[in-house]
């Protein structure tokens, strides 16, 4: 990895032993941790045009979290633990930007209330320069098809029983409005965000298409039944954004040679510098930092651990 450019640092912690209290300034402890390297910020390179707001970002500070599965105790505590939020759950983050990479639903029982304060806390952020970006996971597409297989009773409960909860996230419901207008993919710097990863025949195709065709593909269909074969195929193949685990060197079967060149094939292509993903359940509940610091895969399993450990990457550009 080119220090010049960039640092990294990767954060897992216990919920069951990391406490934040009010002396913590889980900022300071990072940037001192960090090596002292000092980067150029990328900047809008057209400032008289703004950039498409779906795909490109750009600021100094970025963190990315990934699956969060519904267990709210355990977002709400990372977001403290790094100064994102405060006590009564509002962005205190400033100017920093916190990208989180879907999956907020099924499993857990709580994705209501962590959806609620993820919508609250991007107006507050968008009101003093930060960013809140949230992708679409393949969780998340599953329930906005009508596809139920991994909902628990008590988030059903949550939104007022299986109609409510179905009319809640329809096309014409309020978190069903606001879910399928998420994007699947952004680039905040020189850093493609991605739930699963973007694969080179994907990337191809454009970034903003694959977008354009999300947005147009879930807020006009509630369920599988007429979409296309472009439409299936970018929502629910195996190899798509939300589902692919060819960025994986377990899931995928074919090792750690297989999966640096698949990233650095859509790097490459797309003039990126390293790709973060949430998706593959990495079984040590260690993020990893993979082919020399260009894919960073960070879900480690928020849901269901007599320890709920969690996962953050700082992104710091000085």
């Amino acid at each position: 990895m080119d220090h010049r450019v960039i640092a990294i640092l990767l954060l897992f912690a216990c919920l069951a032993r990391v406490k934040p209290n009010k002396h913590d300034n889980f900022k300071e402890q990072i940037e001192e941790s960090v090596p002292n390297v000092h980067t150029e910020v990328l900047e809008n390179p057209n400032p008289e045009q703004p950039v498409e707001p779906q795909l490109y970002h750009y600021g100094k500070r970025i963190y990315a979290i990934a699956d969060l599965h519904g267990d709210y105790r355990a977002s709400v505590e990372a977001l403290q633990l790094a100064n994102l939020i405060d006590k009564e759950l509002n962005w205190i983050g400033e100017k920093d930007i916190l990208v989180q990479t879907g999956d907020i639903v099924d499993r857990g029982p709580d994705s209501r209330k962590i959806y609620d304060l993820f919508r609250k806390i991007t107006k507050q952020a968008h009101a003093v320069g930060g960013k809140v970006l949230q992708l679409l996971g393949n969780h998340e597409i599953m329930n906005l098809m009508g596809r139920l297989h991994y909902v628990p009773k008590k988030d059903i409960k949550a939104y007022g029983g299986f109609k409510a909860r179905q009319q809640l996230w329809s096309t014409e419901g309020e978190y069903g409005k606001y879910l399928r207008k998420l994007p699947l993919t952004v680039v905040v710097n020189g850093t493609l965000f991605a739930h699963a990863g973007i694969e080179i025949s994907y990337a191809k195709r454009g970034l903003e298409t694959l977008n354009r065709i999300s947005l147009e593909t879930l807020t006009t269909h509630n369920n599988e039944g007429h979409l296309t074969s472009e439409q299936v195929n970018l929502l629910e193949g195996h190899h798509c954004p939300v589902w692919t685990r060819n960025f994986d060197p377990e899931y995928s079967g074919k090792g750690l040679r297989f999966v640096c060149k698949t990233v650095k094939k859509t790097l490459q292509f797309l003039g990126l510098k390293r790709m973060v993903i949430g998706h593959n359940v990495q079984m040590d509940l260690i993020p990893k930092e993979l082919c020399e610091g260009t894919l960073y895969s960070m879900d480690v399993k928020f849901f269901k651990l007599t320890f709920a450990f969690f996962s953050l990457l700082l992104i710091n550009n000085f």
